[in-house]
């Protein structure tokens, strides 16, 4: 393998790597009407040297309502991180792009509850 193909190879890795999309996570604080949870992600993180980490707790995200019945703290969960960011999001109102933030998990939503 060429030089180039190693580098744009590795380039790539580390860009989906940042790339939030869904994930697994643990329910570590909930609001009393269950619309609001802090998680923490299950996947670990790889740093170059080989060292694994715990990602970065995610605080105070929405519960879409279907899950508001049988999520409770410790719960394994599935979240999604939104395209864009969901500060301005009220209702079903449109959604003004104004936010440079793109697949952020700090713009993700619990969309479903496994165990």
């Amino acid at each position: 393998m060429s030089n180039t193909d190693m580098f744009f190879k590795e380039f790539k890795k580390g860009v989906l790597l940042e790339l939030n999309t869904g994930f697994p996570a643990k329910v570590i604080w909930l609001s009393d009407d269950q619309s609001t949870a802090s998680v923490q992600p299950l996947f670990l993180r790889k740093l170059k040297s080989g060292v694994k980490s715990k990602q970065t707790p995610i605080y105070r995200i929405p519960v879409a309502k279907h899950c508001r019945i049988d999520i409770e703290i410790d719960s394994l969960v599935i979240c999604l991180a939104m395209q864009r960011s969901i500060d301005n999001m009220n209702g079903v109102k449109l959604i003004d792009p104004d936010s440079t933030r793109l697949f952020d998990d700090n713009d993700s939503v619990v969309i479903g509850v496994i165990e």
